[in-house]
Formats: C-alpha cells, structure tokens, sequence
C-alpha cells in the first residue's frame, strides 16, 4: 500500500511494522538493526525476507537466488524471481513489476511510471541535475 514511512517521511509504498506497528518502507525496515536475524543459508545477519515453516531465516538475497521462487513471468515470459502475482496468480518479475508502477507525477502532473520520490524518470533526473549544480559538484556544475 502506499503511505507515508515512519522511518523517512518519504510516500512510498510501506507496511505495517510487527515490532512498533508504523508504517514503514522496505528500505527502512532493512536498515533497521532490531529486524535482523542470522541467514540460514549464508549465516551472515541481515534483514529477514522469510521465515520458513521449520524456524529458519533466509535473508533478501538467499531468498531471490533460491530457483524455488523462480516462474515464468506472465508479462515478458522470462523465468525470473517473482517480485508479486496477479488476482489469478500469474507471476510478475521485477522489471515488469516496476514498469507497471504508474502513476500521476508530483512534479509534472503526466502519469508516467514513478521512478522516486512520487517522480517520473525526466523530472527525476532534472531534481537530481539542478540539486549537483547548486553543489558545485559533477558535470552539471556552472
């Protein structure tokens, strides 16, 4: 759901946090040290993206390497990771996933796919531009 993270203050899309019940981003709940746990798999402590039947945690990354979590993507037909499924439970990969994240941006007021920050990908990349510049810093300084 989208919503306003406790964490950032950013609009994203959040959930409910089991331990302070905000609404949280999945960024902020990465970087949150109180959700970490020892990956099964890899045994490095990291964010927790499962907890198996039998106790175990297995970590982002293990999680997305694991072939099990793999189908075919009913939108580009690759067999991939799969980000989330549809009513009917077809699979969506990430990348088709993000290219059907549209909505109205904040700044232009076109409904294009949002990259950050409620922008589209031109008005993204002019804020990031104009912010450089008055940094004095990179190509885009003056």
């Amino acid at each position: 759901m989208n919503g306003v993270c406790s964490g950032c203050g950013k609009r994203k899309m959040v959930h409910w946090s089991r331990k302070t019940g905000e609404l949280v981003c999945r960024a902020c709940h990465r970087k949150d040290p109180s959700t970490h746990e020892k990956c099964s798999a890899c045994g490095k402590v990291k964010s927790v993206a499962l907890h198996k039947e039998d106790g175990k945690v297995i970590c982002p990354d293990c999680y997305r390497k694991d072939p099990s979590t793999h189908d075919k993507c009913s939108e580009c037909g690759a067999v991939r990771f799969v980000r989330t499924r549809t009513k009917d439970g077809k699979a969506i990969c990430p990348n088709c996933y993000q290219r059907s994240r549209t909505d109205e941006c904040a700044k232009c007021g076109q409904f294009k796919v949002i990259t950050a920050f409620g922008l589209c990908y031109g008005c993204y990349q002019q804020q990031r531009r104009a912010k450089m510049a008055a940094r004095g810093r990179g190509r885009y300084s003056l």
